[in-house]
C-alpha cells in the first residue's frame, strides 16, 4: 500500500521480516519514519538498509497502523493535499508533483482510449 500523508510517504507491506501481527513501514527518507513514530508513540528501531528500494524501515504493529489511518482520516480537513506540503520542503513537493502529475498523465491517457 503507498500511502501519502502530511506526515510522509509510505510503503506498507507485510513481508517475510514480519510477525502476523506486524506491517513494515518503508519510506524513502527517516524523517517520514521518525514522523510516524513520534505520532503513534512507539518505539522501535528504524532500519536503514543502503541499496534497498525503500532505504528506512520500521516494523509497527497492525494495530498501530490500523489506529493511525482511522486517526488521519477522521481528522482529514483539507480539500487539496498538494496545498498541504510545506513550503520550505520544496524538494518533497517537488517529488510529490511529480507522483501527481505522472498519475494524471496516465489518466488522461485511459480517457482518450
Amino acid at each position: 500500500m503507498w500511502l501519502f500523508t502530511t506526515d510522509g510517504y509510505y510503503s506498507i507491506v507485510h513481508d517475510k521480516h514480519c510477525k502476523d501481527d506486524e506491517l513494515m513501514v518503508r519510506a524513502r527518507c527517516r524523517e517520514d519514519l521518525e514522523r510516524l513514530k513520534k505520532r503513534l508513540k512507539t518505539s522501535g528501531d528504524i532500519i536503514k538498509l543502503e541499496h534497498a528500494d525503500y532505504r528506512y524501515r520500521l516494523s509497527i504493529s497492525r494495530e498501530k497502523v490500523i489506529q493511525y489511518l482511522s486517526r488521519y482520516v477522521s481528522k482529514l480537513k483539507y480539500s487539496n493535499y498538494k496545498n498541504t506540503l510545506p513550503t520550505t520542503e520544496r524538494d518533497r513537493h517537488d517529488a510529490y508533483f511529480k507522483c501527481w502529475k505522472a498519475l494524471n498523465d496516465y489518466q488522461h491517457k485511459k480517457i482518450a482510449f
